[in-house]
């Protein structure tokens, strides 16, 4: 699907829900901003416009049918998962939980009659069961046990089941993603950049006990209702590579810095989406995603969101240093080298102070000379 498309399937949810007469509004003002963006979307909203047998009311027994098809408990049981009902330790597996980051994460509750408590168990899926993805998790639950930070989620137990495989079962989290909990308050970009540090924070934190998050995602940073983050998906392994490269390959000494700098230009995609809510938008392919790009055509309801009018007010709030911290954070050379150097320049941001001036025009001939 060609980037069009994909921002105009972006702008979908957003505009199909609007009064007539206001979608009207700003389909007008888009048509004069981006024709071909206006047509591509317009096409969208008619077709789902179209009225047809399925738009008809259904009988009764087949809407109850087809909710139970759609509930939770159903569209987590299949197919079937062999691990659902298993017993680990003290704990037995509930469901599976959907998940971002491959699998292998599930709802468990005590199950040895002492008292009642909710887990999230996390085990290795059959896909990642090879020696290096076990001692991948093997030497990061090791870590991970030893972790006490208040926003990373608790280690409580850990084993290994009847297979030979390792396991750990860490404190639930009662809370929304990142994005979807500063949307639902309308958090002012100051409070989002104050969440930003803390995962900073949390995440600095697992990288000097050698641990690393390989999956860095707003699913994977999850807010309660009293606003506290917490940082889940640890343990995980990478996506996995070939096994005969792998093992035959010594691991590169640079890979801890690798490592390191992809969680960092990970939460940079986050910082992005949270700020101006869009996807990363590049101006053509190979060049670094713009933030200036992604509010050109940007629904009113992003700066709303934000507790503000319109998207000149926004642009106005994320240009200048903020927007060079962002797509600093994301930039395959020349970014931040750890997490620490990120949350520093988020906090002279938030103090309304300057940021070192190595961002801007100088990131870019650093990026452009590899450096």
């Amino acid at each position: 699907m060609d980037e069009l498309k994909l921002r105009a399937l972006d702008l979908f949810d957003d505009y199909v829900d609007l009064p007539a007469a206001q979608r009207a509004e700003w389909l007008q003002s888009l048509q004069h901003a981006n024709p071909r963006l206006h047509g591509a979307l317009a096409h969208l909203l008619r077709a789902d416009g179209c009225r047809h047998a399925l738009d008809d009311e259904l009988p009764s027994g087949l809407v109850a049918h087809l909710a139970v098809l759609a509930s939770p408990e159903h569209a987590h049981a299949g197919p079937a998962d062999p691990r659902i009902g298993e017993r680990l330790g003290a704990w037995r597996i509930d469901r599976a939980l959907a998940d971002a980051c491959g699998g292998g994460r599930y709802l468990a509750y005590r199950d040895d009659g002492r008292y009642r408590q909710q887990v999230v168990l996390h085990c290795l899926n059959s896909a990642l069961r090879e020696p290096h993805a076990i001692g991948a998790f093997l030497s990061d639950r090791r870590r991970l046990v030893a972790l006490r930070h208040p926003g990373i989620a608790t280690i409580l137990d850990a084993g290994i089941d009847g297979d030979g495989h390792p396991w750990f079962a860490a404190r639930p989290v009662d809370g929304q993603a990142i994005d979807d909990w500063c949307d639902a308050r309308r958090l002012p970009v100051a409070q989002r950049v104050d969440l930003l540090i803390r995962a900073c924070d949390a995440l600095a934190y697992a990288h000097a006990h050698g641990v690393r998050h390989r999956h860095v995602a707003a699913c994977s940073l999850l807010v309660d209702e009293t606003g506290q983050l917490q940082l889940v998906g640890f343990g995980l392994p990478a996506p996995a590579r070939s096994a005969s490269l792998f093992d035959a390959a010594p691991t590169p000494p640079d890979a801890d810095r690798i490592a390191i700098g992809a969680d960092v230009r990970a939460l940079g995609a986050v910082a992005f989406r949270l700020l101006c809510g869009r996807a990363p938008l590049s101006a053509k392919p190979g060049a670094a995603p713009s933030m200036a790009l992604a509010l050109i055509d940007a629904p009113a309801s992003v700066a709303q969101r934000r507790g503000l009018h319109d998207n000149r007010a926004l642009a106005r709030t994320l240009g200048g240093d903020l927007t060079s911290i962002v797509e600093r954070a994301m930039a395959a050379r020349g970014g931040y080298a750890d997490m620490l150097a990120f949350a520093d320049d988020l906090r002279l941001w938030h103090a309304g102070r300057p940021i070192a001036r190595d961002s801007g025009w100088l990131l870019r001939l650093r990026q452009a000379l590899h450096l």
